[in-house]
């Protein structure tokens, strides 16, 4: 099952890294941070890059919480695996795990592509190609210009904004 890791915001990657070189891999499968692509225009030209999709938020993929959370918060800049308020280590849903792999598409690396956009002659989405095709109806706004998706998604039984890479056919 997956559980959420708080940490600080952009140092996710380090704590990913701390986590898999402190903790025996004995008590977990995988630890990881899900990471987005995005574009960005450089030099006139639209560039792909990635940064973290939850910022501040690590996975860990274990069936033995209590004994991975024991050895995790001796690791430095640990913060804290989010649970309920008894403090009990609560996973994800199994439906937010099924929707957050839907979204990574087999991607190496926990990594959620672009979405590709076709518009028709009037300007207007016609067609999405990728990671949000099958999310279309939970798209509450796409920023065309910037190349970004807004949707609200499911993630520890509540709904968190989280923005998408898009990018437009033209783009190549």
């Amino acid at each position: 099952m997956w559980y959420v890791i708080w940490t600080v915001t952009d140092g996710e990657e380090e704590m990913t890294r701390r986590i898999r070189s402190g903790l025996s891999g004995r008590l977990y499968r995988e630890c990881f941070c899900m990471r987005r692509e995005y574009m960005k225009k450089l030099g006139g030209e639209w560039v792909e890059l990635t940064k973290p999709l939850f910022p501040g938020y690590v996975f860990l993929d274990t069936d033995r919480p209590e004994e991975a959370f024991c050895c995790i918060k001796k690791i430095p800049g640990f913060a804290v695996l989010l649970g309920d308020r008894e403090g009990a280590f609560i996973p994800l849903e199994r439906e937010e795990e099924a929707f957050l792999k839907r979204l990574r598409r087999n991607a190496p690396g926990y990594l959620v592509k672009n979405t590709t956009v076709y518009l028709n002659k009037e300007g207007n989405v016609c067609r999405l190609k990728g990671p949000l095709e099958p999310f279309q109806e939970r798209i509450r706004e796409m920023n065309l210009r910037k190349r970004y998706a807004v949707l609200d998604i499911p993630l520890r039984g509540r709904k968190k904004t989280a923005l998408f890479g898009i990018r437009l056919e033209k783009d190549g």
